[in-house]
Parts: C-alpha cells; sequence; structure tokens
C-alpha cells in the first residue's frame, strides 16, 4: 500500500506566515535609522535662532495647500528640551510648523535629531528654501559664534569649501545701515553681487555702488569696471622684496657675463640702462649694513 504525501493546508499556510511576519519587528533594536512619531504641535517651541527670519505668505500658503492635499511628506525635526522634558524644541521644518498650525493641525511627524541644532537648521534651510544672502551670512556667522568653532570647522559641518565660508562671511562687513535698509527692503539681491561690494574700497564711489545695488540698478560687471577705473587712478604702491630682487639679480648677472665673455656690442639705449642700474645698486649697497651683506 501506497502512501499519500499530505499537501499542506492554505489556511495553515496562511497562520504560519502571519506569526513570521509578527516574528520581525519593523524597528529592530539596533537600527541605526532615526524614525518618525507623532508630536502635538503644543509641546513644540519654536528656534529663536532660526537662520531665516522672512517667511513669504504665497509660499506658505502654497506650502499649506500641499500639506492639505498630499499630507506631511517630510518629518520636521527636534530636540528635547533641556529644561523643560515635557517640550521639544524645533531643530528644523518651521515652515512647515507655521503651514500645519494655519491649517488647525495638532500633531504632525517628527524626527528626534541629537546633531549640532544651528547646525541642522542651517543646513536644512539652505537644501530646502533657499536663505538670501544677508540671511545665510548671519546665520553662519551665528553658528561660529554658538558653536565656537573655525571656519575649516563650520565649513566641514555644512559640508562646504572654507572658501566659500570666508567669501559669504565677506557680507557681513558692508555697513551695517546699508544690511539694515537691505533686510528691511527685502530686495533680493544676488551673493556675488554683495560679496563684490564687500571688496570694494571705502569711500565715496562705494557710497554710491550701494545705494544703486539698493534700487537694485547695480550689477556685478558695474562694479568690477569701477573697481578697475579706481585701480587704474590710484594704483598701490609697490613693496620692496628683496628676495625677489635678489633672484632677478642672479638671472641677470648671467647675462651680464655672457655678454662680457662674448664681447657683444651694446646699444646706447642698452648702455644707459646698465649705468642707471650700476647707480642704484652701488647706493643700496653702500646703504646696507655691511655685516648683513
Amino acid at each position: 500500500m501506497t502512501l499519500r504525501s499530505k499537501r499542506p493546508s492554505p489556511t495553515l499556510s496562511a497562520v504560519t506566515a502571519a506569526i513570521d511576519d509578527a516574528a520581525n519587528p519593523l524597528i529592530t533594536e539596533d537600527s541605526r535609522f532615526a524614525h518618525s512619531f507623532e508630536i502635538d504641535l503644543d509641546a513644540i517651541v519654536t528656534n529663536q535662532s532660526q537662520p531665516r527670519t522672512r517667511f513669504d505668505a504665497d509660499e506658505m500658503e502654497a506650502l499649506a495647500k500641499s500639506l492639505q492635499e498630499h499630507g506631511q511628506l517630510q518629518p520636521i525635526l527636534v530636540r528635547r528640551d533641556p529644561e523643560q522634558r515635557s517640550k521639544w524644541l524645533l531643530v528644523a521644518g518651521e515652515r512647515r510648523l507655521r503651514a500645519a498650525r494655519s491649517l488647525g493641525w495638532t500633531r504632525m511627524l517628527a524626527l528626534e535629531t541629537t546633531s549640532q541644532p544651528e547646525a541642522v537648521a542651517l543646513v536644512e534651510n539652505l537644501q530646502r528654501a533657499n536663505l538670501t544672502p544677508l540671511e545665510e551670512a548671519r546665520g553662519i556667522h551665528r553658528m561660529i559664534a554658538e558653536l565656537r568653532v573655525s571656519q575649516r570647522e563650520a565649513a566641514r559641518l555644512l559640508g562646504r569649501h572654507e572658501a566659500d565660508i570666508s567669501r559669504i562671511q565677506r557680507i557681513l562687513s558692508l555697513p551695517s545701515d546699508f544690511l539694515a535698509a537691505l533686510e528691511a527692503s527685502g530686495a533680493s539681491l544676488e551673493r556675488e553681487l554683495l560679496v563684490e561690494l564687500a571688496r570694494f574700497p571705502e569711500g565715496a564711489t562705494r557710497d554710491k555702488l550701494l545705494n544703486l545695488a539698493l534700487r537694485q540698478k547695480l550689477t556685478v560687471r558695474a562694479v568690477r569696471e569701477a573697481r578697475d577705473a579706481a585701480t587704474t587712478r590710484n594704483p598701490k604702491p609697490l613693496r620692496a622684496n628683496p628676495a625677489a630682487a635678489t633672484r632677478a639679480a642672479r638671472k641677470l648677472s648671467e647675462q651680464i657675463r655672457l655678454i662680457r665673455d662674448q664681447n657683444v656690442p651694446l646699444a646706447a639705449s642698452e648702455r644707459d640702462a646698465l649705468r642707471a642700474l650700476f647707480v642704484d645698486l652701488a647706493k643700496i649697497l653702500e646703504n646696507s649694513n655691511d655685516s648683513d651683506i
């Protein structure tokens, strides 16, 4: 008598699969990733060091409509309030928070972070919504001051080149009254224009350029042309460089020896130039301390 193998019961297979799924948690204990959770909006304290200081009304309305239609696609970032354990400090996502509150939401998705909040807030703003160059410069400056880090370390935290951080910080060297007027006007001036203005020498010409910039009637090219014109009118005085002069003298000596050894005739202008050089060298050597020669 031949025994037939029984086919597994479909019901038993389904139950077994369900038990296996239940045995595998969605979030493992050794997970390397932060996981979102729901947070009461009343428990959130906004960041007073928020790099962004202006919130465009039209942009906020568009964001609110997007939240209403599609839901919250990205959690806000928060960290524990060290002074109030029931509260959370907002690190990044103030635009989303404001939009949610305008819709009457009472809860949102959030991620807890333990990273430097100033760096995280600045990076998040730079990546998701363009800061004005002035807001960016002030945000980086505040981060450097509060974290007590160098520009090099700030560049590392922000994933930027140190030279780029240095350039954007130049904007803060512009006159404070100009920066205040720029912020109040809401004018959108490109970063490169502000950097070029910061490089421009102080004086009446720069004051005129700053006024043109506030009226949005100035270009980067115009600033550079004005600087080149000023440099042509007032060239920088040359600084003495004994080391460079010595190197040039060695090369010149080689040519002079060749002229002497090969008995090459000189034109009148060439003789005059060499005589003038001889006089200058004699004066330099006469005025120098013999012990240093």
